[in-house]
């Protein structure tokens, strides 16, 4: 029991309640003495039974998911990988122990928590096992074994209780440590410096990863508690990119997992705590405060790209996007739009459609909408790869809506090779044009012709787009993508607007952003200044919009194209 100006205050916090009596009233009233006695002793030996989550129901902008509140996240059944990914010092490992804790010791329904804070009384099914993992043996001493300590009851705990609270024993750390509890159940201690390996001939039931866990390590476990029916995962972490990993931050795994872009199976439970969702007798007003100065405040004063990305990380919880991205004009909340096709289909646009082509790689194709404003918006994002020239030119015009008119055949007298040919009907949309990449005017796609030549026999009639190099290309876009300050935003009127928007519906297209950086050139091992140009890989959708950037298209007045029947001659073009 903490006291407060000694002579006068006797104060102790019981979850979210606070208990306060002066000196005089307690020494003056035995049984309230005794009471409170009762109640510290009770928190000091099973605090858990007075828990008080926080974290409210909230959208995640982020993510396009709802992010579940805090009771709902330590009841729920369903979900099978909930991740909680929150700010620093807003009690995510907390919570993730409580939920966890609840599941390995037997409930009591007298608990406050159960009674009073919305949280589910299970009733007891057994010992389970618990594999918590950490990033080093450190963390797990120092913070992971003690946030356990203080919310297993100490009946359970037995000589492994703390050492204040009258323990006599620690688990064997020197070795695979492992503590058993009074019920059966037992907790296995693992941490990321160890081979994955190490997880062999281990089941666990209930799996607690805390920060971001390689995915080795979830591979492992993950296969091993198949036969235990599957692993309840929590995963709780601060998504910024940790040093000497790749694998963390917007380029790990888990982002894949948060976005719901590989699921690898399991149904995604999603929780963040903000900050100010943290009680102040926790996180004090002034200490919010004084986190907010320093990881957004003055990031955006001096303009340190570095630190304010890291500074979304640690203070919204934000998963920490790659240094050097090559597009960096983009801002999510501004250039990403919740529009699709059926929002601007009966406004004043002209329709137009640019491809990047490729088989190893992904072919993609950009839906775009020219206002009469000026405005370019990515509507709808075609995104396939392992497919030829003919059949991509089939789907890309399906997906738009249009129909095929099939034509009579055409042989090519020097191959002796004879076609269907085919026509695009405009039944649902009018493109004004389509450009594809210019090297498939030039490159064979087989039988001595060109791509372009395949794209055109399916169809899809295309004209060569730029050729202007890809810095050239990159200056362009950048021109689309910056802020104009007198330019009203399309959907919300305000001022402060880009050139060229992109529907949120377009996936592929904000994953290619978030993971696009500047190419650095390197002499030995050493990374020097950066190019002009950016990574050679996963840029496909970005390819396509730099070629529609540099296309020269606009809004024609009641645009009207005569149909035209294809009649391949020239084996470049196809025309």
């Amino acid at each position: 029991m903490s006291e407060k100006k000694k002579e006068e205050i006797l104060s102790f916090w019981l979850g979210n309640r606070h208990i306060q009596f002066s000196r005089d009233e307690v020494e003056s009233d035995p049984q309230l003495k005794a009471d409170l006695e009762h109640l510290w002793e009770q928190n000091l030996t099973n605090p858990i039974q007075f828990f008080c989550p926080h974290g409210d129901f909230k959208y995640g902008t982020d993510c396009g998911f709802e992010l579940v509140s805090s009771q709902y996240y330590i009841n729920d059944d369903v979900k099978t990988f909930y991740m909680n990914v929150s700010p620093n010092q807003v009690g995510k490992t907390c919570h993730a122990i409580v939920k966890k804790v609840l599941r390995i010791v037997p409930n009591d329904k007298t608990w406050p928590l159960f009674k009073d804070n919305g949280i589910y009384c299970r009733p007891w099914e057994g010992p389970k096992t618990l594999v918590v993992l950490g990033y080093d043996k450190g963390q797990i001493i120092d913070v992971l074994w003690p946030e356990l300590q203080k919310w297993i009851p100490d009946e359970e705990l037995g000589e492994y209780k703390s050492f204040a609270n009258g323990g006599t024993k620690s688990p064997a750390w020197q070795y695979n440590p492992r503590v058993n509890l009074k019920c059966g159940s037992r907790i296995i201690f693992l941490t990321y410096e160890m081979k994955p390996s190490v997880c062999a001939g281990v089941k666990a039931k209930e799996v607690l990863a805390d920060e971001q866990m390689p995915l080795a390590f979830f591979n492992e476990l993950d296969q091993r508690g198949r036969t235990l029916g599957g692993i309840n995962w929590d995963v709780s972490f601060t998504p910024h990119r940790v040093a000497g990993r790749a694998d963390t931050g917007a380029e790990s795994w888990l982002y894949d997992m948060w976005m719901g872009k590989n699921t690898r199976g399991h149904d995604i439970g999603r929780f963040r705590i903000t900050v100010d969702e943290v009680p102040d007798h926790i996180y004090s007003k002034e200490q919010k405060e004084l986190a907010y100065r320093q990881w957004i405040e003055i990031p955006r004063q001096t303009g340190d790209e570095e630190a304010i990305r890291e500074g979304e990380a640690r203070y919204y919880g934000l998963f920490q996007r790659p240094q050097g991205l090559f597009y960096p004009e983009v801002q999510p909340d501004i250039h990403f739009i919740d529009w699709g096709f059926e929002d601007i289909k009966d406004k004043a646009v002209t329709f137009y459609r640019s491809i990047d082509y490729g088989y190893a790689n992904p072919t993609a194709c950009g839906y775009w909408a020219v206002f009469s404003t000026g405005e370019y918006f990515l509507y709808d994002l075609y995104y396939v790869r392992a497919m030829d020239a003919i059949p991509h030119a089939k789907a890309i015009i399906e997906r738009s809506g249009n129909k095929l008119i099939e034509n009579k055949k055409f042989l090519d007298k020097v191959t002796q090779i004879e076609y269907k040919t085919f026509t695009e009907e405009f039944s649902a949309v009018r493109f004004k044009q389509t450009w594809l990449d210019w090297h498939c005017f030039k490159q064979q796609g087989g039988a001595g012709q060109s791509i372009s030549f395949f794209f055109n026999v399916g169809g899809l009639k295309v004209s060569p787009s730029t050729k202007l190099d890809q810095e050239q290309r990159a200056q362009a876009l950048r021109s689309f993508l910056r802020i104009d300050p007198n330019r009203r935003h399309l959907v919300t009127g305000e001022k402060g607007a880009p050139r060229m928007y992109i529907s949120k519906r377009c996936e592929k297209w904000i994953w290619e952003w978030e993971r696009l950086v500047f190419e650095s050139r390197r002499v030995s091992d050493m990374s020097q200044n950066q190019k002009e140009t950016h990574v050679d890989k996963n840029d496909h959708a970005i390819d396509q919009t730099e070629y529609m950037a540099c296309s020269g298209a606009r809004y024609i007045p009641d645009f009207v194209e005569k149909q035209i029947v294809l009649k391949p001659l020239n084996k470049s073009t196809g025309y």
